[in-house]
């Protein structure tokens, strides 16, 4: 039962654990572990300490050399298995879609209520990708945003397809590669920003708080609506960049904004639609 699952998984989240754990992930206790459950803030640290110490004179470059071209191997072989992985993900995403859709209950009715959840989201979406992104670029760079944002447009493709910003990763890295962005700033750029740049998901909590709230005739003040909104920041820093994560700290914002006891059913609702959206 996805319900019960997220919700046993978030039961005993507080607002102190959402923001410590912003910090907890940089320092992972298991360094195989946190690249397994793609803690990439963790290993994003941990790598680049260890660039700095073996950039130090305490390592011989004979020594250093041996470790940079190990690594480059490494990340060879895994841009190729990810590309293979990659190939395969549109089926693997098509049967995830139809098994979603197959198993829920009143279909039609669902989406009619649903609806305007998406509607919104899209509309909220689009102004950030297509208004917010490219005018903040055009005033940082005096260049066109919009046709930058052109130039890079198999990205957004890719990761709304993939639903992973994690597994969307190897394609930005292509892509930066090949308009020619400097080597040694999207290599650091990227993987930092696929581990905390959660835009979306930061967007989308407020818009899910509220459409559970009409849907049971609750109206939320202007302080409760700022603290939802200042969760969903701190909350998306912290999700991790795979599908789903952020479903785990829903509990937390339906009981800041005093929903709690629809969690259950409000969690099971927006599953349904959350591999869209």
């Amino acid at each position: 039962n996805v319900d019960a699952s997220v919700k046993s998984l978030s039961d005993d989240l507080s607002v102190t654990d959402i923001i410590l754990n912003v910090f907890y992930n940089c320092i992972p206790d298991n360094l195989i572990n946190a690249m397994s459950k793609l803690m990439i803030l963790g290993c994003i640290v941990f790598f680049l300490t260890l660039g700095v110490l073996l950039a130090s004179k305490i390592v011989p470059k004979k020594e250093r050399s041996v470790v940079l071209l190990g690594t480059k191997a490494v990340l060879r072989c895994c841009m190729k298995a990810l590309t293979w992985v990659i190939w395969f993900s549109p089926f693997a995403m098509f049967s995830f879609i139809s098994t979603s859709i197959a198993s829920t209950p009143n279909l039609l009715h669902l989406i009619e209520a649903l609806g305007m959840y998406i509607l919104t989201v899209m509309i909220g979406h689009s102004i950030h990708l297509y208004v917010f992104y490219p005018t903040l670029f055009t005033l940082a760079t005096k260049l066109n945003g919009w046709k930058w944002l052109y130039k890079i447009r198999q990205v957004t493709m890719f990761g709304f397809l993939i639903n992973s910003s994690a597994a969307t990763l190897p394609r930005s890295l292509q892509i930066a590669d090949k308009v020619g962005l400097r080597k040694e700033v999207y290599q650091f750029i990227l993987p930092l920003g696929c581990a905390i740049n959660m835009d979306g998901t930061a967007l989308g909590f407020p818009i899910m708080v509220a459409l559970i709230a009409q849907l049971h005739g609750i109206s939320l003040d202007v302080g409760t609506i700022f603290v939802v909104l200042l969760l969903s920041v701190v909350m998306s820093v912290g999700t991790a960049p795979v599908s789903h994560a952020g479903m785990v700290y829903l509990s937390v914002l339906f009981e800041a904004a005093g929903l709690g006891e629809f969690t259950g059913e409000a969690i099971a609702t927006l599953f349904v639609v959350d591999w869209f959206v």
